[in-house]
């Protein structure tokens, strides 16, 4: 059964991306997490981080994309 947690700061190490709207977020495998991109304050973020469930750190990825305008858009992301 799953049930929803509240997390707290001491529940993730590394740094978390910054809080945003409109991102995507999908899990790989059984423990991470990728968002992508994202609103904050009217500025589209193209960044990407991944957070690891199981130690609990964040990494960010990538900082920059190319993002096209007048395109959909799609993150593939592959676990070695």
């Amino acid at each position: 059964m799953h049930y929803w947690v509240r997390a707290t700061s001491s529940d993730f190490a590394g740094t978390p991306p910054q809080p945003r709207s409109g991102h995507s977020a999908v899990n790989i495998g059984k423990s991470k997490v990728v968002v992508f991109g994202g609103l904050v304050d009217k500025k589209f973020l193209s960044d990407i981080a991944v957070y690891d469930t199981g130690s609990h750190p964040f990494s960010l990825c990538f900082d920059f994309f190319l993002i096209f305008k007048k395109r959909w858009y799609f993150c593939y992301f592959q676990q070695n």
